[in-house]
């Protein structure tokens, strides 16, 4: 077991006492957070295996594991609703060119917060034909 891993183990352990877990449901929900969030502005696009178009976004806020994604009109989704979202795709960020897969965690009318699953990766070149 690596020291990352010890490390996370020992976390997690302390983490599920129950007087821990007791006072951490006191806190309001912004205060909850594993990891910090850094508010962004960024533009985005979701991308669904097999779709022949991607949806408009943009990432409010993120953190090393998730993000406040809010939807963007669109002529595929012209009321920007949520529900045009599926549990899993893929977003990718152009301006950063990387891509990252994603996980709904919750939905609201017109933004969902998301759970990273995989790292960060590069975006594949397009291949001009």
């Amino acid at each position: 077991m690596s020291g990352t891993d010890r490390q996370s183990a020992r976390m997690a352990k302390i983490l599920s006492r129950p007087a821990v877990v007791a006072q951490v449901a006191e806190l309001p929900d912004d205060e909850r957070r594993w990891a910090r969030r850094k508010q962004s502005r960024t533009p985005a696009m979701m991308w669904y295996e097999g779709a022949p178009t991607m949806h408009s976004c943009v990432i409010k806020d993120t953190s090393s594991t998730g993000a406040l994604i809010e939807m963007v009109k669109s002529k595929m989704n012209p009321d920007a609703s949520t529900g045009v979202v599926r549990e899993r795709f893929t977003l990718i960020i152009a301006m950063d060119k990387v891509r990252i897969d994603c996980k709904v965690a919750w939905r609201g009318e017109n933004e969902i917060g998301v759970r990273y699953v995989s790292p960060a990766r590069p975006m594949e070149p397009r291949v001009r034909r």
